[in-house]
């Protein structure tokens, strides 16, 4: 029998039992030889409510290369979360307010940049959240080097709101020294060619996020800078 694990996000964590393993770190609905019913069953498991339990799974079967398979599907919504109704502008103020000495010792410019039509407030967990900008922040900093400091070095923290998707958009934005494409693709992952990973904190970003139900990606260019942005459901409590 096909095990096939999803996180929240609904990336493919890993296949067991002669699943194909190519589908493993790929979001489901990007998997174009998957049978549409184990593309629907996923999609279905994803619209509902996360499970207090921190589990779903649902059995079927489908026909995969013109054999009958049974498969086991699974979702992992990850990290634990302590929901609560938070204040969108404290939560970016917050994080602001953590850095800014730090950001003026250094002579890096920090900046909010919020959009109008933000949802006052979100049912999320607001210290992992939190946690979360801090360490993207924190990172964002310390991609300066010391000769490129100066007036020209800054950091935004842009927020948005998606009315289609209901989705709350952050993205932390810097002017730094960026980072290869070969990096970016394993930033939040372990890198399968050689083992490595760009560290605990941002494996732990990527779980906060899928917990929350959204989506993390980045993009970089050396000399240029990165961006790093987050995208949030807005659940009703």
């Amino acid at each position: 029998m096909w095990t096939i694990v999803l996180r929240a996000d609904g990336t493919v964590d890993l296949v067991d039992g002669g699943a194909p393993s190519t589908w493993a770190g790929h979001r489901f609905d990007e998997l174009g030889d998957a049978p549409a019913v184990l593309v629907d069953a996923a999609r279905t498991l994803l619209e509902l409510p996360p499970a207090p339990s921190g589990l779903r799974s649902r059995h079927l079967s489908c026909t995969y290369e013109g054999q009958s398979r049974e498969c086991e599907l699974l979702l992992l919504e990850g990290l634990p979360l302590r929901r609560t109704l938070v204040m969108v502008d404290e939560l970016l103020l917050r994080t602001l307010d953590t850095f800014i000495t730090q950001a003026r010792s250094s002579d890096v410019d920090m900046r909010l940049e919020r959009a109008k039509d933000l949802p006052p407030v979100l049912f999320v967990d607001g210290e992992k959240l939190a946690w979360t900008l801090a360490t993207l922040v924190g990172n964002a900093l310390r991609a300066f080097a010391p000769d490129t400091r100066g007036h020209t070095a800054h950091i935004v923290l842009a927020a948005s709101w998606h009315e289609a998707s209901k989705q709350l958009e952050l993205a932390v934005r810097d002017n730094g020294r960026g980072m290869p494409e070969s990096q970016v693709r394993w930033l939040f992952e372990r890198d399968p060619s050689t083992g490595r990973s760009a560290g605990l904190a941002l494996t732990m970003v990527r779980d906060v996020v899928a917990a929350h139900r959204g989506t993390v990606t980045a993009v970089s260019q050396v000399g240029v800078g990165t961006t790093i942005t987050l995208r949030i459901p807005r659940l009703h409590a």
